[in-house]
């Protein structure tokens, strides 16, 4: 035999490479250095080198073993031993990081603490920036996903966050093996991946996150239906909506051509949202304004290529979520969920982009008498919208669908939409007192008393230039004792049993003057010791209180 080859790798690479080592005694091998140790180098060999020329030694035998006792090398020969006992690895010392559950990480990130959100165009940066500490990762997914962490920042050991990244890392690579063949189902599942990261984090913070998948309007690109793909929600906060198609410009389009109108029941005061566009592997991030513009902020061409940009993006997402959660300024959930019929005993209400669609069955209601009542008050503000000039303060009924024979349910179509909020200050407290008062002069002006003058009935509407109250929810609407007819109150109210009157609506809303935590103005307390005194002096109405707030007599 003039030679011996070993195949021979490199410890951590997929490079594999013969070693020749002829009776000259001169050998080639690659990097000046010779590998040593680890179960990768023992499979390596096992399965690369022919046991019958080159017996394998295992760690407990001696070498008279192999070569026996009376063994003695002839003139010249050499003979080459390969160990590849664990013994011989190389130990490098593993870093000690400070011991930190998952919630402790809100304690390193300065995103949900800022006091406005930042300009679509400086979003980029704040979710594209490294996370702010280093976090021990098992060996392959350290050296992987070095570039995403602070290289001098404070070594840390979370279990619950290195699982979760792990396993981002690991449905990315799983589907990098798939390669083009990867189908919509194997993206969804990377994409689910990463969405765990803001679930899990904001749930160690106690906010829940909840997803919306739509699986009614897949038809074709879904330009018709009126559902996103995804709706990203907290309470119905709607934060981030999606839409998947075969092209990513598709895709956007989709999102803000379903969108219709920018809606503040779904959004409150928040300048803008997030969309999420994808299309197979390729992935863009981007704001959506009031005016329903877009502007991008992150682009992926490609999720597995660029996994480590990705999980950064959506680790800082988690914080930026809770921020615009709080700069919304909602202080009451909605109780109605986004593009999610709710379904009562009575009414079948549903929330879409651009208004509300009330669905009234006959047998909902108390008798016939009652059914053709609302079906009076409904038109009542169908035609009001026509008559008046500027706001009415009221919702308008934008489409009415009245039973026939073919049919025997009322649909309503209602806008405009808004959530609820209480006023913050005492000037505040004169706009809402206003608006609410102009929708009561408007609506007494078609007879009719509201009858159930609460918080939840009031909703705040922003705009671009100056943000309103609406009175919402007619239901209980009656007519004022008119031609004889008179409704007594039969509901939850203050004062049940008795007719009710126009001055009941005012003392309403001279009791929900009693919320407010700030101290009122000297006119404003005046107005509403008035209201309070309305029932009993039945001195005063809507428009004459309109004229007293604003100084009058």
């Amino acid at each position: 035999m003039d030679e011996v080859q070993l195949e021979c790798g490199v410890y951590g690479e997929a490079t594999v490479f013969p070693v020749k080592i002829a009776r000259c005694a001169k050998t080639r091998r690659e990097g000046n250095s010779w590998l040593i140790g680890g179960e990768d180098v023992i499979a390596l060999l096992r399965g690369m080198v022919e046991v019958g020329y080159y017996p394998e030694m295992l760690p407990w035998w001696h070498l008279e073993d192999y070569l026996g006792t009376n063994f003695q090398p002839g003139r010249k020969e050499v003979h080459v031993l390969v160990d590849v006992t664990h013994c011989a690895v190389e130990i490098k010392p593993v870093p000690v990081g400070r011991l930190v559950q998952l919630q402790d990480v809100w304690d390193y990130s300065l995103i949900h603490k800022m006091t406005a959100l930042p300009k679509s165009t400086e979003l980029k940066a704040i979710l594209l920036s490294v996370l702010p500490f280093q976090l021990l990762l098992s060996g392959v997914n350290a050296k992987t996903a070095g570039n995403m962490f602070k290289h001098d920042g404070e070594i840390l050991q979370c279990y619950e966050l290195s699982t979760i990244i792990e396993s981002c890392l690991l449905e990315c690579t799983s589907m990098a093996f798939d390669g083009l063949k990867s189908t919509q189902a194997s993206c969804q599942t990377c994409y689910d991946a990463l969405f765990s990261i803001p679930r899990h984090i904001c749930a160690a913070y106690g906010i829940y996150l909840a997803f919306s998948k739509n699986q009614v309007d897949r038809t074709g690109t879904s330009v018709s239906g009126v559902r996103p793909n995804l709706i990203l929600h907290h309470h119905e906060l709607v934060l981030l909506r999606g839409e998947d198609e075969a092209d990513i410009d598709t895709s956007r389009n989709v999102l803000t051509q379903k969108m219709r109108k920018w809606n503040s029941m779904f959004y409150g005061e928040l300048p803008y949202i997030l969309g999420f566009a994808t299309s197979g592997m390729r992935l863009q991030i981007f704001t959506i304004d009031r005016r329903l513009h877009t502007n991008k902020i992150a682009d992926f061409n490609c999720i597995i290529a660029q996994k480590e940009a990705a999980i950064k993006a959506f680790y800082n997402l988690s914080f930026f979520l809770v921020a615009m959660i709080r700069l919304s300024k909602r202080t009451r959930p909605s109780e109605l969920k986004p593009q999610s019929p709710q379904v009562t005993d009575k009414r079948t209400i549903e929330l879409m982009d651009d208004c509300i669609r009330r669905t009234i069955q006959r047998e909902q209601c108390r008798d016939e008498a009652d059914f053709q009542r609302i079906i009076a008050v409904y038109s009542t503000l169908q035609r009001l919208r026509n008559n008046v000039c500027g706001r009415t303060h009221l919702q308008t009924v934008r489409k009415l669908i009245l039973p026939d024979q073919d049919s025997s349910s009322l649909i309503v179509q209602l806008e405009p939409l808004g959530f609820f909020r209480l006023p913050e200050n005492a000037e505040e407290v004169y706009v809402w007192l206003e608006d609410m008062l102009t929708a009561l002069a408007n609506w007494h002006s078609c007879y009719y008393c509201h009858g159930d003058i609460c918080w939840r009935n009031i909703v705040y509407v922003p705009t671009s230039d100056r943000a309103y109250w609406v009175l919402i929810d007619m239901d209980k609407s009656h007519r004022c004792p008119w031609q004889g007819v008179k409704a007594p109150i039969h509901w939850a109210h203050q004062w049940h049993g008795d007719t009710l009157k126009f001055e009941h609506d005012l003392y309403q809303l001279g009791q929900l003057m009693e919320s407010f935590s700030f101290p009122l103005t000297e006119r404003l307390r005046s107005v509403q010791k008035v209201l309070l005194s309305a029932v009993a002096t039945q001195e005063r109405s809507a428009t004459a209180m309109v004229k007293l707030l604003h100084g009058g007599t």
